[in-house]
């Protein structure tokens, strides 16, 4: 309280200081620094209306002014001070902005920093690494944290704003971050099947609402992940009707409440791929990559083909992956949190026509989470170099590039198959597969190198438009694959 004082006085004074050159005073009797100090003292302990003041032997709060004159005068203060070109230690940009860790040397005092979960003034989850804060939105996300620093999220540290003055900070997205480092962790629209008896709660750990029996299909809407050793995961999701967390396990167990599944409830709140929805506001943009370049604008009524989704920020804001007119991109489809808006951008509707967004073998459906034709049992490929590699490491053996008799859209071909649960283990949770990572130049598709660092692969999902031109070209079976050469991506995407 005594240094906010302090600078509140200060500031009082210096507006003053600083406006005096314009009072009739100042430009009678001389703008010297003397004249100028006398005219704001006399404003700054009289008000305003006390400008010039100091002019007046016969007001009735002179000896105040005459006072401060002798003060200014005597120069008292220069006795206190051995050096006076000596640079102060006092931190005063800290201290101005109310820090509560100032030590002498102008920088914040980060020594108590290290190994603990740091909370900032606009809640903020942080990490120090010794030079930079990284950090997510707030705590819910804080134990995604786990790859950048070592920390007990049971130790939070609280700073105020001037604490970290000066220090840089890199932001993640949460959904990113999580994804790509808790095992096991389902995506924001991905859908799940329950294993065993389950709670919703209003919030995670919170109050009660209802039971949740084993084998309900349910989709995710949020993830919250809590204490970066155990990992602990709830997610949000609605059932009958009713919203709310259900506990999703930890490092060590989450296998045995939940699994990811390919089949879809009834009714779900996000779009997922091969949905169709229709445009309900009067103009919006379809984009190349989510929030990017605009392609072109769509009007309200538009049916549009899913083949994807997106999920970015806190509040997880929803970027659609589409199909219209032969051209794909991106549209925004509002937020799910604190409450969902997406009915105001988009809704349900039939299909327009036949157009698939992704060509997956008989029995087996597109997953966009983990990009791949799935069921229970078995994934099917082409995988990556990366996973083929890791596969071989951890004794696959000839099982790894093994293909086996499929048909797809009516069409018999050759494609590599893993069992699911061992495509889990060798993919991890990743936007990309294994090895490949997103390219904006190829539509925000994933795509992989090689050695030259050449880009010679693009991963899908294609769609109907792509494939049929795909065929028309001479592509032939390879057409309905989830991989393309480079080549062949950039000869038959859509035109932008």
């Amino acid at each position: 309280e005594l240094i906010s004082n302090i600078f509140y006085s200060l500031d009082e004074y210096y507006t003053a200081w600083r406006g005096a050159g314009n009072k009739w005073c100042i430009q009678q009797y001389g703008n010297t620094w003397r004249n100028r100090a006398r005219e704001a003292y006399s404003q700054y302990n009289g008000g305003p209306s006390a400008s010039c003041r100091w002019t007046n032997p016969n007001h009735r709060w002179a000896r105040n002014d005459i006072g401060f004159a002798q003060k200014y005068d005597g120069k008292a203060w220069e006795a206190y001070v051995a050096n006076q070109q000596q640079a102060s230690t006092i931190n005063v940009v800290c201290l101005a902005n109310g820090g509560s860790h100032c030590p002498p040397g102008g920088g914040p005092d980060t020594s108590d920093w290290y190994q603990k979960l740091i909370q900032t003034h606009d809640g903020q989850a942080c990490v120090f690494d010794g030079e930079q804060l990284h950090c997510v939105a707030d705590l819910r996300h804080s134990a995604c944290l786990v790859s950048v620093g070592q920390f007990n999220s049971n130790n939070v540290l609280r700073l105020d704003e001037a604490d970290t003055a000066g220090i840089s900070q890199k932001r993640y997205d949460p959904h990113t971050l999580c994804f790509d480092n808790v095992a096991g962790l389902i995506r924001v629209g991905g859908f799940v099947t329950t294993l065993k008896q389950n709670k919703l709660r209003q919030t995670p750990n919170g109050e009660y609402i209802r039971d949740i029996e084993p084998g309900a299909q349910l989709q995710v809407e949020d993830i919250v992940v809590f204490d970066n050793q155990a990992l602990k995961r709830f997610y949000r999701v609605t059932l009958d009707g009713q919203s709310g967390y259900l506990w999703g396990g930890s490092q060590t167990d989450y296998k045995e409440w939940l699994t990811p599944s390919e089949l879809r409830p009834d009714n779900y709140p996000i779009p997922s791929v091969n949905d169709w929805v229709e445009v309900q506001v009067d103009r919006l943009n379809l984009r190349r990559t989510p929030g990017g370049e605009i392609a072109t604008v769509l009007t309200q009524g538009t049916p549009l083909l899913v083949k994807g989704l997106v999920t970015q920020g806190n509040e997880n804001q929803v970027y659609l992956h589409v199909l219209h007119n032969q051209r794909s991109g991106y549209i925004y489809a509002g937020y799910q949190l604190p409450n969902s808006t997406l009915a105001y951008w988009v809704k349900p509707t039939a299909p327009n026509n036949d157009a698939q967004a992704a060509f997956c073998p008989d029995g087996s459906q597109y997953d966009a989470t983990l990009m791949v034709c799935r069921n229970q049992r078995d994934s099917f490929g082409p995988f990556s170099r990366a996973m083929l590699e890791r596969c071989s490491a951890w004794g696959g053996g000839a099982a790894c590039e093994a293909t086996f008799a499929v048909s797809i859209n009516g069409v018999a071909t050759q494609l590599p198959r893993w069992s699911t649960d061992w495509f889990y283990a060798i993919r991890e949770n990743r936007a990309c597969p294994l090895g490949t990572w997103r390219d904006l130049s190829y539509g925000n598709h994933c795509v992989e190198k090689n050695s030259q660092g050449i880009i010679t692969d693009v991963y899908g999902p294609f769609d109907s438009t792509m494939v049929s031109r795909c065929l028309t070209s001479g592509g032939g079976q390879a057409c309905y694959f989830n991989r393309w050469s480079a080549a062949g991506f950039r000869a038959w995407r859509h035109s932008n």
